[in-house]
């Protein structure tokens, strides 16, 4: 057993500089990576300190790889006759109403794209 090397427990105090020369020994490495370093040395250096320590880590924050935002593609509605696909719109104006309607429904054919109007009066 001569091979064995002595395990060190680290103090609070001195936890986050032997966390920090280990981050940098390893090249700003991960995780898994300052746990193998460490764990040849100190016992009581816990995975969770070692990603606090890393979250607050300038130089590993910049390097993160974010995700990109992709832009949604959105298709034209082919339609092949009149009024066969449409689009609705219905609007309340029951708050201030403008005579007597009450509704107003939008219709937009989407071939020709001709706007149909229609007024409601609704007595109920």
């Amino acid at each position: 057993m001569p091979d064995e090397r002595p395990m060190y427990n680290v103090s609070i105090e001195e936890t986050f500089d032997v966390i920090k020369r280990a981050h940098i020994a390893t090249g700003h490495g991960g995780r898994d990576r300052m746990v193998k370093h460490l764990a040849e040395k100190y016992a009581n250096i816990t995975k969770d300190a070692l990603k606090l320590f890393k979250s607050y880590c300038e130089a590993c924050q910049e390097n993160i790889k974010r995700p990109v935002a992709t832009s949604v593609v959105v298709l034209p509605i082919i339609s092949n006759e009149f009024n066969s696909r449409g689009q609705v719109d219905l609007v309340d104006m029951q708050s201030k109403p403008c005579r007597s309607h009450k509704w107003i429904m939008v219709y937009q054919c989407h071939l020709t794209n001709i706007l149909f109007l229609l007024l409601f009066i609704c007595n109920a």
